[in-house]
């Protein structure tokens, strides 16, 4: 069964009180397994999130993450459509830019 190895890193400074996005999309027909997701912002006392989303017609958060690092083992799959998404998110509420920075690593095999 044919595999690939997905990775997407959102790395960047987020302006304030922004929200910045990357998208990748399912391929049909295919399944994907997130194995992690990782990362970490600057400090801040306001709030300040990486999301990891399901975007299927609507915006589900799988998972949140917060704080200067972070790391979860997923352990989900999802089988694409060629329309559903998986979103990392960074969520900048300080009054400030900040640097964020998200990560999810994954396998996509046939369906």
């Amino acid at each position: 069964m044919p595999r690939s190895f997905p990775v997407n890193t959102l790395s960047k400074e987020v302006a304030k009180k922004s929200v910045d996005e990357a998208e990748y999309t399912i391929p049909s027909g295919k399944r994907l397994r997130i194995d992690r997701f990782l990362g970490g912002h600057e400090y801040t006392k306001k709030e300040a999130r990486i999301e990891l989303v399901l975007r299927d017609g609507s915006d589900s958060i799988l998972f949140a993450g917060y704080g200067n690092s972070f790391q979860f083992d997923v352990g989900r799959e999802y089988v694409g459509d060629g329309d559903k998404k998986i979103v990392l998110r960074l969520v900048n509420q300080d009054s400030d830019a900040l640097h964020m920075t998200g990560i999810w690593e994954g396998v996509i095999e046939d369906g």
